[in-house]
């Protein structure tokens, strides 16, 4: 049983040149077209450029925001403090009416007691008058005076 030269295919190994091509290693990094050491420091320097000018756009966008908000609690502490005046005025004026109003009642129930009291004389007279007028009668009809 012998074997065929056919069989097999027989493997070529290439020679030369294209064995030095067919042995580098197949990750190697392509460098682009173009570039070069300065070339990635223009794009760093343009890079630092971008970043320091967003930096001062930054700055300037958050003290704008300061100052807004300096304002605006200047604006809120400016409107608190009317409203509290407002409001003791208009408590002032409240407090002034009802106050008038304790004071007209009080003079209402002084003059009500008033005329009470000289309706309870009147009363009070009433009474000792018909009470005189009925012992006289009745010292007149039982002695017969």
């Amino acid at each position: 049983m012998a074997e065929t030269k056919e069989s097999k295919p027989k493997e070529e190994r290439p020679s030369g040149e294209k064995a030095a091509k067919a042995e580098k290693p197949k990750f190697e990094a392509k460098k682009p077209l173009g570039t070069s050491v300065r070339s990635y420091q223009r794009g760093i320097n343009a890079e630092k450029q971008r970043m320091a000018d967003a930096s001062r756009k930054f700055e300037a966008n958050v003290k704008s925001l300061e100052a807004g908000f300096k304002r605006s609690s200047k604006d809120i502490v400016t409107g608190a403090l009317l409203m509290r005046e407002e409001g003791a005025r208009e408590m002032k004026a409240k407090v002034g009416r009802f106050q008038n109003d304790i004071k007209a009642k009080i003079k209402a129930d002084k003059e009500s007691v008033s005329r009470f009291r000289g309706n309870v004389q009147h009363l009070s007279r009433e009474c000792r008058s018909l009470s005189r007028e009925f012992q006289s009668y009745a010292i007149n009809a039982f002695w017969g005076r």
